[in-house]
């Protein structure tokens, strides 16, 4: 902890001391690119962290992106996997989707009762469940990681950060693409993508996809392959633009993905629990006694109107989200019926954002409204339906919200911004054990149906305010503050369905971003302080001789960092980057029945992520080779405070080599991913006390294959 102050502290000072250093560097010109005439360079990427347009090199902003040749080259092809080339961001995945942690902050919990930490975002909607996460990036212009609570325009649950992605839009070109690819594991995956013009001022886009591949492990015990994967993506666009100042983006989308379930590993057993036979078996493999699955289907459908008033533009985003969910999961992982569950659901989800922006003079102002609606059934069935968890959730929330950038000269600015946020959530729930009532009685409303209906009602204002500076071409210097929360819930699975409230988040960073000898080395760095109050942690209880994952608000909670990324181009056709995160958190206040927790180490977290990667093309007369290889790493995290659920440091290797073909217009690439077989867990359950058993959930193997693109249209 001593050493991460440290680095803190000297990595503030350095940004700070490099600045004078740094203009003088800028200011002079470099003689070997004036001689060679070269005009390569680190390309400008264009981002919406602050949901309008802007140079990534100049939003004060920490951001991490991602242009569509990146996301190619570098192998994104799902959200997990942008945690390989991303600071800070650690994603884990298992059952229930996928929970994404940035500079600390953790998802809590699966079930609908509890938000997310870091707020997801596709085309400018707000993703609320984390089963909605399980998708492939398909058809993608762009994705943003935004560090840091995202107090006013991505005000909803982001006390962490963001996760933008923006998706490719219909245009006036007719063109598209065809992708067929095989892999191990019998791995077969094709895609097409099609764009055209209908009429004037009228075009569409169509995406299809679908991926299949048997499994990674098995279930030795009913020789069944597991860790397999069944995919479909279809998506639709229609864009109606017949004038230049306003324009129609309806889209629609359907996913749907099921397999036999994930692989999961027994990390650590109860002295005493009988011998199965199988103890004896490979990291992704397993026995039970349960034909486990999973089912996801995700409907999708949205409008996005733009209209230009003189200088004022009207922007509304409409959409809906229908997610349903159905698994079987095996926790003991041994073919005894020790903890064994069922889980369905359906959230339907309906978002409405309204935005009204423009510019009076050295002012850039923004007002908007967001509105949030989700209501649906959710079940577990735990033993058979021995136990049986049965609620319907309702979640309402209204937001307001403002931010103005006043322009003191050509590099000075100032922003400052406000939302005030109103949540409002019912539960009806429905608990049985054995027949008879799991709820206590003094919660019960019906006492014959065994039905509590609980309410919570919470509102709350959040803030941002930045200064940034100009100082040079090339070097932009930032200093922002900002207040975010995270809504409140109930702990349906618990017996007393106890709430838990709002988590609350201030937070200060500085940071430069900057751009070397005409843009062939680029460097950002930012540190921060975040200061948390009622943070939400999840722990494991088995009080009801069930393991069950309760979230509680812990305390105060301080977490400090840096991050750093480093680009270059040192000749052309060469890109070589480099990142670092360093996380040093800390409880400031967590006591419960057990007494001080203080010194428990935060779970979900690593406190060093770096990654190393380089691409390196050269072109020929019939077209462009490109070699592209990174190495992400991941510190030691523990999932639950536990021991037990210790994961050690590992990294991950990917590697692609393609080629593209002027005439045609072919790539042929050849991919691998985890080309070093390293055997890690992506999550870890603390389940030991009431199961018996710890369930890990491992990551995917070494996987490698060809894929084949062809490219057409005007």
């Amino acid at each position: 902890m001593l050493y991460s102050n440290r680095f803190v502290a000297v990595t503030a000072i350095a940004i700070l001391s490099a600045i004078p250093q740094v203009q003088a560097q800028i200011a002079e010109s470099d003689p070997e690119t004036e001689k060679s005439g070269r005009s390569y360079g680190i390309a400008e990427i264009v981002v919406t962290a602050r949901r309008q347009e802007e140079s990534i090199q100049s939003t004060p902003v920490a951001v991490t992106a991602f242009t569509s040749e990146a996301i190619s080259q570098k192998q994104i092809v799902d959200i997990p996997s942008i945690q390989q080339t991303t600071p800070g961001l650690v994603i884990t995945t298992n059952h229930s989707g996928v929970g994404i942690s940035l500079r600390g902050q953790v998802q809590t919990s699966a079930d609908s009762s509890v938000d997310q930490s870091v707020g997801l975002y596709v085309d400018g909607i707000y993703v609320a469940r984390q089963m909605g996460g399980r998708f492939d990036l398909v058809d993608v212009e762009r994705v943003e990681v935004l560090h840091g609570p995202q107090g006013t325009l991505f005000g909803r649950n982001t006390t962490g950060g963001a996760v933008n992605i923006t998706t490719n839009q219909p245009t006036d070109i007719f063109e598209g693409s065809a992708t067929f690819g095989i892999g191990n594991f019998d791995r077969v995956e094709g895609t097409a993508i099609v764009n055209m013009p209908l009429f004037d001022g009228v075009a569409a886009r169509f995406v299809a996809r679908h991926m299949e591949h048997s499994g990674y492990g098995e279930n030795v015990f009913l020789g069944r392959d597991v860790g397999d994967d069944n995919y479909d993506h279809f998506r639709g666009s229609f864009k109606i633009a017949p004038a230049d100042d306003w324009s129609l983006i309806i889209s629609g989308e359907y996913i749907d993905r099921s397999n036999n379930g994930p692989m999961v590993q027994p990390t650590a057993f109860v002295a005493g629990v009988p011998d199965t036979g199988f103890s004896d078996l490979s990291f992704y493999d397993f026995a039970s006694e349960q034909r486990t699955f999973e089912n996801i289907t995700m409907a999708n459908g949205s409008a996005t109107l733009s209209v230009d008033i003189g200088e004022v533009t009207f922007k509304s985003i409409t959409a809906y989200r229908d997610l349903k969910v159905h698994t079987l999961s095996d926790f003991d992982t041994t073919p005894l019926p020790l903890f064994f569950n069922e889980a369905n659901s359906r959230i339907r989800q309906i978002t409405q954002e309204a935005q009204l922006f423009g510019k009076i003079g050295p002012l850039d102002w923004l007002v908007g409204g967001f509105y949030f609606v989700e209501k649906g059934p959710e079940r577990y069935d735990i033993f058979g339906g021995f136990l049986a968890y049965d609620s319907r959730i309702r979640h309402e929330s209204y937001a307001p919200y403002s931010q103005v950038t006043y322009h003191v000269n050509e590099q000075l600015r100032l922003t400052a911004g406000i939302r005030y946020t109103k949540d409002e959530r019912d539960l009806t729930a429905s608990n049985t054990l054995g027949g008879g009532c799991f709820i206590n009685v003094s919660e019960l409303d019906d006492v014959a149906g065994c039905i509590s209906r609980k309410s919570l009602s919470d509102n709350y204002f959040s803030y941002t305010a930045s200064v940034d500076y100009q100082f040079a071409d090339g070097l932009f210097l930032y200093a922002r503050t900002g207040m975010a929360h995270k809504s409140g819930g109930f702990n349906k699975t618990n017996s007393g369905l106890e709430p838990f409230g709002p988590e609350k988040v201030t937070d200060y960073e500085l940071g430069v971003k900057s751009d070397f000898f005409d843009r062939h080395l680029r460097i950002n760095m930012a540190v921060f302080t975040s200061d948390y109050e009622d943070m939400q942690r999840p722990l494991t209880s088995d009080s009801t001789g069930v393991p069950i994952v309760l979230v509680q608000s812990v305390g105060e909670a301080r977490i400090r960092g840096a991050e750093i990324e480093v680009t270059a181009i040192p000749v052309e056709g060469l890109e070589v980057y480099g990142n670092i995160g360093f996380l040093d958190p800390e409880y400031r206040d967590f006591s419960d029945a057990s007494g001080d927790r203080s010194d428990e180490p935060f779970t979900r977290v690593s406190e060093r992520t770096w990654s190393l990667g380089a691409t390196f093309e050269f072109p020929v007369s019939y077209g462009t080779y490109r070699m592209h290889a990174d190495y992400g790493h991941q510190s030691r995290k523990y999932f639950f405070p536990s021991p037990l659920t210790r994961e050690p440091d590992y990294g991950v290797l990917n590697v692609r080599l393609s080629v593209e073909l002027t005439r045609p217009r072919l790539e042929i690439a050849l991919w691998g991913r985890n080309l070093t077989e390293r055997e890690y867990l992506v999550e870890n359950l603390d389940f030991i006390a009431a199961a018996q058993v710890n369930p890990g959930f491992p990551g995917e193997p070494r996987t490698y294959g060809v894929s084949v693109t062809h490219q057409f249209g005007d």
